[in-house]
């Protein structure tokens, strides 16, 4: 497992601990005279912690089991080992950071996309074509962000990857990103991703009317152990303009972002979004209006 998962789970724990302690945060920073910033950090899993702060810690908790001990000590140390993704930390936010890093170790992914494909069946030129609109990034960092792009698709050809099922609405193929030429290699991929043993991929019509997720991008992750197929936990990952969220079932406290809320809400959205044959229908409805020019 990904060492930025790790340390999200050793910051979970801690946090479960703390409160399990009646501590507050302010009761953290003054026993272990550190700031508001490092206790934060450490919680919501941004930073690893050391092993002599955190058994420390631990004691301030008045944690005694020591096989609870051992176990947070290694997990700890598991977590600030380096992460195969840390060439890419400085270009995107840490939610996003982590989001990869879950997306990795998943037994299933289920996404909805209101409004563009999902970068897990961009084309490269259509992923160029989202990551430089309107001048947002220059020539270097458009490159690396569709690399990054590029390298997480590789999730679909592995023998042991997740299940996959991805929800368009129909908005996410009508809209035209880049020359005609881009829309139509991204239609025939999509075509192409729509027939794959491993991937289901449904377009919901506009005939579909509203549902409760219709304006929310976002994906739904099983996460867990691959060799054992053991489920460990459910992950929510949301984007809109507001900002990004990355959710674990362990940790959510709001009920209405708890992940198998969401998990639910796809499920009954892929009943009304049909068949395959009704998806391909759609899909070469779009390829037909594109102009040949």
């Amino acid at each position: 497992m990904d060492p930025i998962i790790r340390r999200r789970q050793v910051g979970e724990k801690l946090r479960r601990l703390r409160e399990a302690a009646g501590k507050s945060q302010a009761d953290v920073m003054a026993a272990m005279e550190w700031s508001k910033s490092k206790v934060n950090r450490i919680e919501t899993g941004s930073v690893g912690v050391g092993k002599s702060d955190l058994v420390a810690l631990l004691r301030f908790y008045a944690v005694a089991d020591a096989d609870e001990i051992e176990a947070l000590v290694t997990d700890s140390r598991a977590a600030r080992r380096h992460s195969g993704w840390g060439e890419y930390r400085h270009l995107v936010s840490p939610e996003f950071y982590a989001f990869v890093a879950y997306e990795e170790s998943a037994l299933a992914i289920r996404s909805f996309q209101p409004l563009a494909v999902p970068g897990l069946l961009q084309t490269d030129d259509y992923a160029a074509a989202v990551t430089g609109w309107r001048a947002r990034h220059d020539r270097v960092t458009v490159d690396a962000l569709v690399k990054l792009r590029m390298r997480r698709q590789e999730l679909l050809e592995r023998s042991d990857g997740p299940a996959f099922f991805f929800l368009l609405s129909e908005a996410a193929i009508s809209y035209h990103i880049g020359e005609n030429g881009v829309m139509r290699g991204q239609l025939k991929r999509l075509m192409t991703h729509a027939q794959e043993p491993n991937v289901t991929l449904r377009i919901v019509p506009f005939s579909a009317g509203l549902h409760p997720r219709w304006r929310d991008p976002y994906v739904v992750l099983e996460v867990g152990d691959r060799g054992s197929r053991t489920l460990e936990d459910l992950v929510l990952y949301i984007e809109d303009p507001r900002g990004e969220l990355v959710i674990s079932e362990r940790a959510a406290a709001n009920t209405t972002l708890r992940p198998s809320v969401w998990l639910d809400d796809h499920r009954d959205l892929e009943e009304r979004a049909g068949d395959l044959d009704a998806t391909m229908a759609t899909l070469e409805a779009a390829l037909a209006r594109l102009p040949r020019s």
